[in-house]
């Protein structure tokens, strides 16, 4: 497939590139549908955030950009990049709460003691999947369903609070919520086991 040259959308050049939307059930049969320029994709995004409150890595991106930018153009206010960034902040503090009673109360300790890489804790309303490699740990929080989730990442190793936001595909309600339980589980005693099948993908 020849690549495009003009967004379908707004027909931009697409020298700088592009974002593409695929359609199909199958490999075999996946058609590209449409190929559009960043400022369009972007655009769409923040549509789709306004539209349902889910917040994704992408957007947190997009606000943590306007963030710098804002330090040295006061007047680039844009009201949707200025609600994810309050919205993450709300949730950083919950990860705060999360490395203080779960990582730094044991789970760092567990995960250092032993050579596999995988653990999971299942508690009643939310699951916690526990991968590490190189010195890094990542922590995906979800709900049995697997109908949205929040990932935070920290140093194995590091006494500090570094642990940050690495993924996120919910609300601003639904990732507090799931950290939230998952300090409840692990207060109440649910366990992280060894998982095998736990890894990047």
């Amino acid at each position: 497939m020849d690549d495009p040259k003009n967004c379908d959308r707004c027909n931009a050049s697409l020298e700088r590139g592009w974002s593409e939307r695929w359609r199909g059930e199958t490999h075999e049969t996946m058609v590209r549908i449409e190929a559009v320029c960043f400022d369009c994709d972007r655009k769409e995004r923040h549509a789709t955030y306004a539209a349902s409150g889910v917040l994704t890595t992408r957007m947190l991106t997009d606000a943590a950009i306007y963030g710098v930018r804002r330090e040295h153009d006061k007047d680039s206010y844009n009201y949707i990049l200025d609600k994810v960034e309050r919205e993450s902040e709300e949730i950083r503090r919950r990860v705060k709460d999360f490395e203080r009673g779960v990582w730094f109360r044991g789970l760092q300790k567990q995960v250092r003691a032993t050579s596999h890489r995988g653990f999971r804790a299942d508690g009643e309303d939310v699951c916690v999947l526990v991968w590490s490699c190189a010195g890094r740990t990542v922590m995906t929080i979800e709900p049995p369903d697997e109908s949205h989730s929040v990932s935070l990442i920290t140093a194995d190793d590091e006494t500090e609070p570094v642990m940050g936001i690495q993924g996120i595909c919910a609300t601003k309600e639904q990732a507090s919520a799931l950290i939230t339980a998952a300090i409840s589980a692990y207060n109440n005693g649910v366990a992280y086991r060894r998982d095998d099948k736990v890894g990047m993908f």
